[in-house]
C-alpha cells in the first residue's frame, strides 16, 4: 500500500478511537455489551470526565491480557479527583498508530506508483510514549482530565554521531452535565522526532454528546453524536525530502430505546456515520471515504441471582467505501460495499464491595474448556476488577 495512503489510514484509525470503538476500551463490562454507547459505564470518563462524581470512591483495574490500565477516584457527589494508569487517550499517534478498519486500497495500474516519501522511515522506528501524568477532577456539573505521555532516548556507538529521539503526547478533556444530556470536548497533541531523520506531529479535536429523554415508565429514548477532526504532518530530513500531510474527519449520530425493568436493562441503538481520510506528499495524493448506513447494536444485561449478572450484545455495520491514489498522471480508484457482524457476552460477580467484570472469550464459549476441546483459549478476553469504599 502506498505509504501516504497508509499514513492517512493510521490517522483515521487513531481518530476512530474518538467515540464508538473506544467506548469499549478499558472496560470488560462495556466490551461484554458489544460496545453499547447508551448503557452507561465507568469508561464514559474518557469522554465525559464530569462523570467522575458518579464513580467516586472506587479503584478499578483492567486487562485484556496484553494491555493494562486502571483508575482511582476519591471524593463525593460534589467533588471528586482521580488518577489514571495507562488509560486510552484522545491523541493521534502518528504514522505508526496502526489498527482500525481500512477502506479499500486501490492497486495502481497502469504504471508503477512507488511508495511516496523515499527512505525517510528506514532505520530506528519512532519512539513510543509512556504515561507521565493522567489526572481527573470533577466538581458539580463539570469535569476535566489531563494526560501527558513522554518517551525517547539517545545512543552513541564509538565515533559515530549520537542518535536521539523524543516523543510527547498531550490529551485534555472537558465536559459538562446539562440535565438529561452530557457534553464533552477533547484535544490531543502529539509530537515524535528522530534527530536529523524525521519529525511527526499531530493534532486532534473532538466533541461528543449523549442524552436521554423519558418516553414512558421504564423507557427512555437515548441519543448521541460525535464529531472529530485530526491532522498530522510527517517531515523527513534530507535534501529533496517532502512532507506528508494527512487529515481525518469522523462524524456520527445515533439513537434508540433504553428499557429498564428492575435491575435489567435493554438498549437498541442505530447509528449513521461518515469517515473521510486524506494525505498528500508532493505530487502523491491519497483519499478515502466511508459512509456507514446503518450501524446497529442491541445489548442487554440482567441479574442471574443476587451476586451474578449476565450481559450480551450483537451488532451489525454496513459501510460504503471508496478510495483513490494518485501519483502524477497515474490514478487508481476503487470502491466496495460490505457489512460486518459482531457479538459479545460477559459476566459480573459481586462480593461485598468487590466486583469482577468479564468479557467471555468467544472461543471458550464455542469450543468449551481445554479438557473438552483441547483448545488453549482462556475463559475471559477482558477482565476488570472494581473495589468501592
Amino acid at each position: 500500500m502506498p505509504r501516504t495512503f497508509k499514513f492517512s489510514l493510521c490517522l483515521a484509525a487513531a481518530m476512530v478511537l474518538c467515540f464508538t470503538p473506544a467506548m469499549a476500551q478499558d472496560s470488560a463490562r462495556r466490551a461484554g455489551l458489544n460496545g453499547s454507547i447508551l448503557i452507561k459505564d465507568h469508561s464514559d470518563l474518557g469522554f465525559f470526565p464530569q462523570e467522575a462524581t458518579t464513580y467516586q470512591n472506587k479503584i478499578r483495574v483492567h486487562t485484556d491480557g496484553w494491555g493494562h490500565s486502571g483508575v482511582v477516584l476519591d471524593g463525593n457527589k460534589e467533588m471528586t479527583w482521580g488518577l489514571g494508569f495507562n488509560n486510552a487517550q484522545f491523541a493521534i499517534g502518528g504514522p505508526d498508530a496502526g489498527g482500525g478498519d481500512e477502506p479499500p486500497t486501490p492497486e495502481p495500474e497502469p504504471g508503477n506508483i512507488e511508495e511516496p516519501g523515499g527512505d525517510a522511515q528506514e532505520g530506528p522506528g519512532l519512539p513510543e510514549t509512556a504515561q507521565m501524568l493522567d489526572v481527573f477532577y470533577a466538581r458539580g456539573n463539570w469535569g476535566a482530565r489531563l494526560g501527558v505521555g513522554l518517551g525517547g532516548g539517545s545512543q552513541k556507538v564509538g565515533d559515530a554521531d549520537e542518535t536521539s529521539a523524543s516523543a510527547m503526547d498531550v490529551a485534555a478533556n472537558f465536559g459538562m452535565n446539562l440535565g438529561a444530556m452530557d457534553v464533552g470536548l477533547a484535544l490531543g497533541l502529539s509530537n515524535k522526532e528522530i534527530t536529523d531523520a524525521v519529525t511527526v506531529s499531530g493534532l486532534s479535536v473532538g466533541a461528543f454528546l449523549r442524552g436521554y429523554k423519558p418516553m414512558s415508565e421504564g423507557v427512555e429514548l437515548g441519543y448521541y453524536g460525535y464529531g472529530a477532526f485530526g491532522s498530522g504532518t510527517e517531515s523527513p530530513d534530507g535534501e529533496g525530502a517532502e512532507d506528508t500531510t494527512s487529515t481525518a474527519i469522523f462524524a456520527g449520530v445515533g439513537a434508540g430505546p433504553v428499557i429498564k425493568k428492575g435491575a435489567s436493562t435493554v438498549a437498541i441503538e442505530g447509528e449513521l456515520g461518515f469517515r473521510m481520510f486524506g494525505s498528500e506528499s508532493g505530487d502523491n495524493k491519497a483519499s478515502g471515504t466511508q459512509i456507514v448506513v446503518p450501524k446497529v447494536n442491541a445489548s442487554f444485561e440482567t441479574p442471574l441471582n443476587d451476586w451474578t449478572t449476565f450481559r450480551a450484545g450483537v451488532g451489525y455495520e454496513f459501510a460504503m467505501s471508496s478510495g483513490t491514489v494518485e501519483q502524477g498522471d497515474n490514478k487508481a480508484e476503487s470502491s466496495s460495499n460490505g457489512g460486518d457482524v459482531s457479538w459479545a457476552t460477559g459476566l459480573s460477580a459481586k462480593w461485598s464491595a468487590l466486583v469482577f467484570d468479564l468479557e467471555l472469550n468467544k472461543s471458550f464459549l464455542v469450543d468449551g474448556p481445554y479438557m473438552i476441546s483441547g483448545q488453549g483459549s482462556g475463559l475471559a478476553s477482558n477482565l476488570s476488577a472494581t473495589y468501592s469504599w
